[in-house]
């Protein structure tokens, strides 16, 4: 119950700090889960494992409601990298992991946002 209550106050803490006057700068956090996925090449298919992906914002209202953003967030993950088909002659199986112990990465990017907001 206690977890609660501490939720219950940083989200109005939170809804208590959104309102921001002009010319001022506001510093956001972001986290989420991603899911899985498969993404298919000619001859061969990556999976890109689940996981945590995190990063921040700065954002800068130049009028009471509206604002531009740079966001920048990033998601370390695994990415196997597996045969379709038969490769060398078909020494290398169908199926096979062609980076086995290689296969770690990061995706990330950069966004640049304009927000407007309601009255």
């Amino acid at each position: 119950m206690k977890k609660y209550h501490v939720l219950f106050v940083v989200f109005f803490f939170s809804l208590a700090m959104s309102a921001q006057s002009a010319q001022s700068f506001l510093l956001n956090l972001y986290g989420g889960y991603t899911f899985s996925d498969k993404v298919d090449f000619d001859n061969s298919y990556a999976k890109v494992e689940d996981g945590f992906e995190y990063g921040l914002g700065l954002e800068y209202f130049f009028i009471d409601n509206q604002s531009i953003e740079l966001k920048y967030n990033r998601f370390d993950t695994n990415m196997p990298l597996y045969t379709k088909i038969a490769l060398n002659n078909g020494t290398i199986p169908p199926g096979t992991q062609l980076n086995a112990g290689d296969d770690k990465g990061a995706i990330n990017y950069i966004l640049a946002d304009y927000t407007y907001y309601f009255g």
